[in-house]
Order: C-alpha cells, then structure tokens, then sequence
C-alpha cells in the first residue's frame, strides 16, 4: 500500500571544503620570498653603510695625514722662525711675568711659529688669577701677539683662615686677585666666612651682593655722590653701608639701582640743605617706605627734630642733576 512504503530519509549533503592546500603552499612561498628579499636590502644596507663609513674614515685620515705632513713641513721651515714676541695687557702684567706665565720659549732657542701650540698658551695664562681674558694670535712670518683683559680689583675683603686673616682684593665677579700689599683705598667687604669661599673665588650671596652694590656705584655717576667706605654683610636681606664720610645706611639686596639712585638724591639733599652738623651720626634706612628716612639729622633753631626738609621726596627716576658736576675728587 501507499502508506506502508517507508519514508525516505533526506540526503546529507556534505559540506564543501576549499582545497587549500595550494593556497596554502602560495602564501608559504610567498612569505619565504618576501623573507629572501628583505634580507637582501638589510645585507644590502649593511654593506653601503660600511663603505659610506670606510669612504669618510679614509678621506678623514688623508686629510689629517696631510695635514700632518704639511704642518711638519713647516713647523721645520727657517722661514717661520719666532723672532717677535708681542705681548700686551690693559693692566700691570709685565712682558716679562706675561712669558713666564705663558712658558713661552726663548727667542735665542729660534722656536718655529708655526709649531707653537695656541691653546695651551692661552690655558697657561688663563690659569693666572688676575687674568680675565686672553687671546693669542699668530702674524706670519715671525710673530706671536697675545692679548691680555686683567680682572681690575674693585674691594679689598678679609679671608678667615686659621692663624692670621689675610686681606685679600677681590673684583667685580668675585675672584681673589692675591693679598693687599700697602694701604688700599679700596672699600672693604666685611663678615665674610670661610664657607662662603669656593676655588679662590667668593660663593657667598652676600658677598656678591655687596660686589654688585660695589660695581654699580664704580662704572655709574652715582659713585659721585655715594662714596661707600665699607659693606657689612651677615644679614640675609639688608647690607650695611659706612659711607665715606661715617654715614651707616642700611640697604636691601634687591633693586639695588633704583635705591641708590634715590639714597644718591637723599645724600645730595642733605648736603645742599647742610641738615647734618655730623655726617657720622646719620643714619638712613632704605628698607622702608618713607619719604625721608634719615636719622641723625641736627635740630633746626626752635626745638623739634627736624623729620626732613619739606617737599623732598624719594626719587625714582635718575641721578639728581646735581651730580652732573661732582666728581670724586670734590
């Protein structure tokens, strides 16, 4: 019967499956060629790389080779013999001290030019204390110049060293130029201690305070009318000032140009208007705000200390005019 036959089943398709073996086989050939080829241009590189270096070491060493030979050539050449040494100096470095310093040859030896070595004369000198700058120069055929910038002593400063102080002159950046021989009219740095020295050379903050108070006042015209006798320096803010004339002036460590321009004006009043019978007594503060502090001042007929002359004010601005006709030697 219809109904007996049995049902049939449904057939399995298989699933397809790419062959990918050849494929697989392409992309194994093709990376071992890549692989190939990229190790070519690294080998390549590598070799390029080396000649490039080979090519510069030897132009290198022609060109020093040459050198060489050229410069022995000559260094032996009579032509080039040293017969002139031409030595200068802005200060009171001697032609003679200035060859011993440099080690420079005798001219009797007959040393060649040519064959002298610029930079170690130059670092000989450089190690000299009271040298500042040097330059040294040949002039064919048979000269060797050297120049000489002294460092200029600026204060005289006193160096705790065990047994004796020694009293030092120091310049405006701090380097000890050697002991003070005689009396030195210089102004002297006080309070100095022995950690605030380096390799002959002042570390101490203060201390280079004080020598910047110290070179405004000599390269400005306001060393006309501030002539400092000494600076005391231990306080972490203020430094002492005894002026020529025994004034104490006590003066912050900032803005130091626009205070003394106005302690310049304030000295020059005082002078004008002959408010002090005692200059020693005076004392001005230039730490505060006021508008006249000065202390010390003689007391006007009437009774009364007198606080300042009415009308004055403490500039800002420049040497009063004033000092245009001062000089340190008024």
């Amino acid at each position: 019967m219809l109904f007996d036959r049995p049902a049939r089943r449904p057939k399995r398709r298989r699933a397809s499956r790419p062959r990918a073996r050849g494929s697989e086989s392409t992309l194994l050939v093709d990376a071992r060629g890549a692989g190939a080829r990229g190790h070519r241009r690294s080998r390549a590189a590598l070799v390029l790389g080396a000649a490039v270096l080979l090519a510069g070491a030897l132009v290198w060493l022609g060109y020093r080779g040459a050198r060489a030979l050229g410069h022995a050539a000559l260094s032996r050449n009579p032509h080039f013999t040293v017969r002139r040494y031409d030595l200068q100096t802005d200060g009171r470095l001697t032609p003679r001290l200035i060859r011993e310093y440099a080690r420079l040859p005798d001219l009797e030896a007959q040393p060649n030019l040519l064959a002298l070595d610029l930079d170690a004369i130059r670092g000989e000198l450089e190690r000299v204390p009271r040298v500042r700058e040097v330059v040294v120069t040949r002039r064919l055929p048979g000269t060797l110049a050297v120049r000489i910038a002294e460092r200029t002593a600026l204060a005289q400063v006193r160096i705790p060293v065990p047994g004796r102080p020694l009293d030092m002159l120091v310049d405006a950046d701090g380097h000890l130029l050697g002991p003070r021989l005689g009396v030195s009219h210089l102004p002297a740095i006080g309070g100095v201690q022995s950690d605030g020295l380096g390799a002959g050379v002042l570390t101490d903050p203060e201390a280079r305070a004080a020598l910047a108070l110290l070179a405004l006042c000599d390269r400005t015209p306001l060393g006309q009318a501030i002539r400092v006798r000494r600076v005391e320096i231990g306080d972490a803010d203020t430094l002492l000032l005894v002026l020529e004339q025994g004034e104490r002036v006590r003066m912050p460590r900032t803005d130091l140009e626009h205070k003394l321009r106005e302690l310049a004006s304030i000295l020059v009043t005082i002078d004008d208007m002959r408010l002090a019978d005692d200059r020693a007594r005076v004392e001005i503060d230039m730490t505060t705000e006021e508008r006249f502090p000065v202390r010390g001042l003689r007391t006007p007929p009437g009774g009364g200390a007198r606080r300042g002359p009415v009308g004055v004010r403490r500039p800002a601005a420049a040497v009063p005019p004033a000092l245009a006709g001062r000089s340190r030697e008024d």
